[in-house]
C-alpha cells in the first residue's frame, strides 16, 4: 500500500471517530428531529455517511480492478431518496455500528490492493474524466467531510 493511501485511511479514521463522537452526543429528541441542509433528520445523515463509505469501497474496488465508474447523480439521488426511508428510524447505536463496520470494511479492501490497484485509471462515465482509487478515497474523504459539516451546523443553529 503507498504511503498516500495509508494517510487516506488515517484521514478518514480520524473524521469517522469525529462523526461517532457527535452521534453519541446527540440528544434522542434532536436525533429524528433536528434536519440538516439536505432536509434530513440527523439520523439520515450519520447514516449517509457509513452509506458513504459502502459507495466509495464500491467505486474504488471498481478503478483497482480497471472497471469504469458508471453512476450517475440521478442514480446516486435515488439511493439517496431510498435511504431516507430505509433507514429513517435507526438507532444511535446502529448508526454507529454501521459507520465503524462500513469503514472497517473500506479500510481492509484498501488495505489489500496493489500500487498498480490504487493508481490505475478509469473513467468516470458521468463526468468524462479519468480517475483513480487514490482520488475515490479523497472523494469518500470530502463526502464524510461536508455531512460532518452539515451535522454541525444543523446542530449549532439549535444552540443559537
Amino acid at each position: 500500500m503507498s504511503s498516500e493511501a495509508g494517510l487516506l485511511l488515517d484521514k478518514l479514521r480520524q473524521l469517522n471517530a469525529e462523526v461517532v463522537q457527535l452521534v453519541e452526543s446527540i440528544s434522542p429528541e434532536d436525533w429524528q428531529g433536528q434536519h440538516t441542509g439536505e432536509n434530513w433528520t440527523l439520523g439520515i445523515a450519520a447514516h449517509h455517511i457509513a452509506l458513504g463509505y459502502d459507495y466509495g469501497m464500491s467505486w474504488i474496488e471498481n478503478a483497482s480492478s480497471g472497471q469504469p465508474i458508471t453512476t450517475t447523480p440521478n442514480g446516486i439521488d435515488a439511493l439517496n431518496a431510498e435511504g431516507v426511508t430505509l433507514y429513517a428510524n435507526l438507532s444511535q447505536g446502529e448508526v454507529v455500528a454501521r459507520l465503524n463496520q462500513n469503514l472497517a470494511t473500506l479500510e481492509k479492501m484498501v488495505l489489500g490492493l496493489s500500487e498498480t490497484g490504487l493508481n490505475r485509471n478509469v473513467l468516470w462515465v458521468t463526468f468524462g474524466r479519468e480517475v483513480n482509487a487514490l482520488y475515490l478515497m479523497r472523494t469518500t474523504i470530502r463526502h464524510t467531510t461536508n455531512h460532518l459539516e452539515s451535522l454541525k451546523q444543523a446542530l449549532n443553529s439549535q444552540s443559537v
